[in-house]
């Protein structure tokens, strides 16, 4: 599965990767059907994250790129991201916890102000 969009969120000791369900579920948002693309669902989801440079700057056309590889079901098949309790697919936001994962030094990070969250 090919993540087009999303957001890496941590607070405390949890870290979450934030993004559309029907990324994560291969399902429409309305329907709930496959969408045309998988008939089938992932099991796993490889992002790649930007990276700071070797010298510390910022410069969009040397970032480097760390591939993160991870499972979105666990072994009795069921889906490890958070939903809407009760909306579900028609909320088409999802978060996958990311237990046992730490960012890596070298990623980008920018801190948000707590009274706007």
């Amino acid at each position: 599965m090919v993540l087009r969009n999303g957001v890496l969120l941590s607070r405390g000791r949890t870290r979450l990767l934030v993004t559309a369900r029907h990324i994560l579920s291969a399902r429409t948002w309305r329907e709930n059907a496959w969408r045309n693309d998988h008939q089938v669902a992932p099991n796993y989801i490889r992002i790649g994250v930007r990276g700071k440079t070797v010298d510390g700057g910022f410069n969009a056309d040397s970032l480097p790129v760390y591939d993160i590889v991870l499972p979105l079901l666990d072994d009795d098949e069921k889906p490890l991201w958070l939903e809407h309790p009760t909306r579900r697919q028609h909320v088409d936001v999802a978060a996958l916890p990311l237990l046992g994962w730490s960012r890596p030094k070298a990623f980008i990070t920018c801190q948000s102000n707590r009274n706007h969250l």
